[in-house]
């Protein structure tokens, strides 16, 4: 399985951003404080909310107010991830 895309909304200093077209391979460049670290914690909170393997937690590892994109946290955090299967690895799933 590989990722695909990455998408991220109201996430700490991340208003709206979209990674597509992710390879096996991937490199994140840019300034100090344009966001780096925040997208790889989007990814980190991302897994830690399905760990338990429910669709919904009650508990999810977001929440603080510093969280929140301009701490405003009437606005939900959206965070996605687009995951690309083979076929070949799908029917070792048992899946076909």
């Amino acid at each position: 399985m590989r990722l695909e895309a990455v998408g991220v909304k109201g996430f700490r200093s991340i208003e709206t951003c979209k990674l597509e077209d992710c390879g096996s391979f991937n490199v994140m460049i840019g300034k100090n404080n344009s966001g780096k670290s925040n997208i790889l914690s989007a990814i980190d909170a991302f897994f830690l909310g399905i760990s338990t393997g429910e669709v919904v937690t009650i508990e999810p590892p977001l929440g603080k107010e510093i969280d929140f994109f301009r701490k405003r946290t009437e606005a939900p955090i959206e965070i996605s991830l687009t995951f690309m299967l083979s076929l070949a690895r799908l029917s070792q799933l048992g899946a076909f």
